[in-house]
């Protein structure tokens, strides 16, 4: 099968999500990535088509609106080292560095829809960043072109199914420590 976008997808079992081979992504850059898109043919696939484009058709400068979060994110884990007493692998000096410190080498793009209560398509993309080796980097856009959450790779679409609490909805990252 051909998914708009991604070209041909495959999978072993009817059950599985398709995947794809390696697709170039401007907005990391233009890296090679894989996507896995779970639930495409179950009677929505008009839905992911629009996602799967909209996440293609960001440019690399959407990262930028993301620059607060991941920030956010660096200093929640810099908070928990602190508490710790364990050393910091790297410093983040500012927001505008933070960039300089992420990366999506190998990276896979995970096209879901979310179950409730929206039911919208998101794109998922995992990645890794230095100062948080062990959980890495996740950012999800809703509908492929809004950042709506970001933080350490934990497989959720939003900061409301991760910690099972409605009143996160909307919150793009949430702090641990």
């Amino acid at each position: 099968m051909d998914i708009p976008g991604i070209g041909p997808v495959d999978r072993d079992d009817p059950t599985d999500p398709w995947i794809s081979e390696g697709v170039p992504v401007p907005l990391l850059n233009a890296q090679h990535v894989t996507f896995i898109i779970d639930g495409y043919d179950e009677g929505f696939s008009s839905e992911y088509d629009e996602a799967i484009a909209a996440f293609l058709a960001a440019p690399p400068a959407l990262l930028q609106d993301a620059i607060p979060a991941l920030f956010a994110y660096y200093l929640d884990h810099k908070k928990l080292c602190e508490q710790a007493d364990e050393p910091l692998d790297v410093v983040v000096s500012s927001p505008d560095r933070v960039l300089e410190h992420i990366y999506f080498g190998d990276t896979e793009v995970v096209v879901a829809r979310r179950n409730e209560p929206d039911r919208s398509v998101y794109v998922s993309v995992s990645g890794g960043c230095d100062w948080e080796t062990e959980h890495g980097l996740q950012v999800v856009f809703k509908g492929g072109s809004t950042v709506c959450k970001v933080g350490p790779y934990d497989g959720h679409f939003t900061n409301a199914d991760a910690y099972g609490d409605p009143t996160l909805e909307g919150v793009v990252f949430h702090p641990t420590a």
